[in-house]
């Protein structure tokens, strides 16, 4: 059995740890979605008719097994966003060039492409197309899921398209302020970044419809 070929690729420094902290982004959401079905996995069996504690027992040790995994896990994950954190790539012969805004494409309000999107009381997990300019162009993804009380809300973009701003107004009022800069949640790390998720809290929101506002600042591949 021969060793493996490593093949050279073409990618720039910066883009492959973009790449790379991309892929933790996409491996939280796919834990978002497992930890959900866990907890309705414990729902659906405390509404079984005669269920035994016995068997209450033994879901509840199934579900708390896969939390151990998943939070051995995050560890893991953790430790590979570690080995960036101190990355400026200051070698990165990559330029970006301004682009324009981009919200997740819903009903338009105010001035602008300002748009929002419904989130009913129903809904465990939707996603809107992350678009930009007035035309919409398609650039990303605003992924939405239920957790609980808690409202994980990833944003994306795909090649060429990087953010260095997000911003989200989450509330069971329709917005009415279109300035991105006055929403309650903002992410503005001062780099490039390619997916962001915002963890909120909506246990003041039960069984209420949420209107949500999502904004980029988007900058492109040059």
């Amino acid at each position: 059995m021969g060793m493996p070929s490593i093949v050279s690729g073409t990618e720039t420094r910066c883009q492959a740890i973009s790449d790379n902290i991309e892929s933790v982004a996409l491996e939280q959401a796919a834990l978002s979605h497992i930890l959900n079905a866990e907890g309705e996995k414990l729902q659906a069996v405390m509404t079984v008719a005669n269920v035994t504690p016995s068997q209450l027992l033994d879901t509840n040790r199934s579900v708390k097994k896969m939390v151990d995994s998943i939070s051995r896990l995050e560890l893991i994950l953790q430790s590979k966003l570690d080995m960036f954190s101190d990355c400026a790539c200051a070698d990165c012969t990559a330029t970006y060039s301004e682009a324009g805004s981009a919200w997740a494409v819903g009903t338009p309000y105010g001035q602008g492409n300002a748009q929002y999107v419904t989130f009913e009381s129903t809904d465990t997990e939707k996603s809107f197309t992350l678009g930009l300019g007035k035309n919409n162009i398609p650039i990303g993804s605003v992924q939405i899921l239920r957790i609980g009380n808690t409202l994980n809300i990833t944003f994306m973009t795909n090649t060429p398209y990087v953010m260095d701003q997000a911003h989200l107004y989450v509330s069971n009022v329709i917005p009415t302020n279109s300035a991105p800069g006055s929403f309650p949640y903002q992410y503005d790390p001062g780099v490039y970044f390619t997916a962001y998720t915002f963890n909120v809290d909506i246990s003041a929101f039960v069984g209420e419809t949420l209107y949500i506002a999502a904004h980029a600042h988007i900058l492109m591949l040059s």
